[in-house]
């Protein structure tokens, strides 16, 4: 009798194990799933804008990395992670770098997001738009790490813990192949700019890119044949005065910019803040009268 309790206690046991297990096996409700969002062509285009939001953090400071390192600005002082960029000494764990180089791979992965849930979108003109849009962005930000590490980890879809080939770098030249192939494709889908709301990827800024891709890989022909046809499609030209370009945003001499919400702390940059005298005050960079 004893061994038949025994055996009925070891059964209730497995059982309210498997119970107690299945009932805390459940999805996090304070977040979305990537299987239970881009359903439709809102959620989707909800993405879109989402690519945008992280181009906002990618070019924060970047003149930390660029500027920084030449004779056009220094630090105020002579200590801290900003400060390594100035002596040429920057140390692998500087937190700038760190911040630069994932918020750029969160770029690719949210265009990689988009990528993989165009099917949900069914109207064949917004697919195509969202498509180029997501590869510009991808492409921009390949560019921007390969230009400032070289061989770097090449990512072109939705990347997994378990995926452990993503992890290693490619070279080079295997990472421009894939940019000019992004651009190629972004000009190929992508509208005009009369074609679409002021501040996303049109084709004239996909080609305007590209340009400047076969630029730093010294194709000038082709870089040429790009921005002539920037010119000639009459969507862009100088504004009359040099100053209007800073004071007048998105105005038709501009080819791309990436928005900001004004007075919104949470939304915004303070790159304008550094050439004031609060700006070098902070120590953050000091401009230099060369």
């Amino acid at each position: 009798m004893k061994i038949n309790y025994r055996i009925l206690g070891l059964i209730l046991a497995v059982v309210g194990f498997s119970s107690c297990k299945d009932f805390l096996d459940l999805a996090p409700i304070s977040q979305i799933g990537d299987n239970e969002f881009y359903s439709n062509t809102e959620e989707v285009e909800a993405g879109v804008i989402a690519i945008y939001d992280g181009l906002q953090q990618g070019v924060l400071r970047e003149f930390a990395l660029t500027e920084m390192r030449s004779d056009n600005t220094r630090t105020k002082s002579s200590e801290g992670e900003w400060a390594q960029f100035e002596t040429l000494d920057v140390q692998a764990t500087n937190g700038v770098v760190a911040n630069y180089w994932s918020t750029w791979y969160n770029v690719i992965f949210r265009a990689n997001t988009v990528l993989q849930h165009l099917d949900a979108v069914d109207d064949a003109t917004l697919k195509a738009q969202f498509e180029g849009e997501a590869k510009f962005a991808r492409a921009l930000a390949h560019f921007k790490l390969v230009r400032l590490f070289g061989d770097i980890p090449l990512v072109d879809r939705v990347v997994y813990i378990e995926d452990e080939e993503y992890y290693s770098r490619k070279p080079s030249d295997q990472v421009y192949a894939f940019i000019i192939q992004d651009l190629e494709d972004a000009i190929s889908k992508l509208p005009t700019r009369s074609g679409i709301a002021e501040g996303r990827a049109t084709k004239g800024a996909a080609q305007s890119l590209l340009a400047k891709v076969h630029l730093t890989l010294g194709n000038y022909s082709e870089a040429r044949t790009l921005l002539e046809a920037v010119m000639n499609s009459g969507d862009y030209a100088l504004v009359p005065n040099y100053r209007d370009v800073f004071y007048d945003e998105l105005n038709e001499e501009i080819i791309f910019a990436i928005q900001y919400i004004e007075d919104n702390a949470e939304e915004s940059q303070d790159f304008s803040l550094e050439f004031t005298a609060l700006g070098r005050a902070s120590g953050l960079n000091y401009i230099t009268d060369n």
